[in-house]
């Protein structure tokens, strides 16, 4: 089993100051897009199921994650921080480029600790416009008032 490294920075911050010395990083988020979904997947540590949101918003998705306060009965071994090294609030927008519901999003958080949202690429939700061909009337009638305007600029 791998140890891991939790010794204490012997300064305690910078010249003895706590201002670098706070809790870890406190996520790390990866999107990707398949054919037929885009995918974020979202390593929160030290957040709990509860402490995570996912929201709809215009355009996108937005993940946040706020460490609640440990009760007087939990332990060391539930691997949340003390209360004083709770890790800031976590808020993340995940732009989405393509229509979508909520029907069409999913969110998982696993005992790991570990966020996977899925948005599925729904074409019900997509409305294609047939691009035609100009008249060759109206085509030239924009050519020349295109010639119009740029003698008209170039006259003053």
């Amino acid at each position: 089993m791998a140890e891991e490294n939790t010794q204490q920075n012997p300064f305690g911050g910078l010249f003895g100051f706590p201002f670098f010395s706070g809790p870890p990083q406190t996520a790390h988020v990866e999107v990707y897009e398949t054919e037929s979904e885009l995918v974020v997947e979202a390593n929160l540590p030290y957040y709990k199921r509860e402490d995570v949101g996912v929201e709809l918003v215009t355009n996108g998705l937005l993940i946040t994650a706020e460490a609640t306060a440990p009760t007087d009965d939990s332990t060391e071994e539930d691997n949340q921080p003390s209360s004083q090294t709770l890790p800031p609030r976590f808020e993340r927008f995940i732009p989405v480029g393509f229509p979508f519901t909520a029907e069409d999003v999913t969110a998982e958080f696993t005992d790991k600790n570990h966020l996977t949202v899925r948005v599925g690429k729904n074409d019900k939700n997509r409305t294609f416009i047939p691009v035609q061909e100009a008249k060759k009337e109206e085509a030239e009638k924009e050519e020349s008032k295109k010639e119009e305007t740029e003698k008209k600029s170039s006259d003053k």
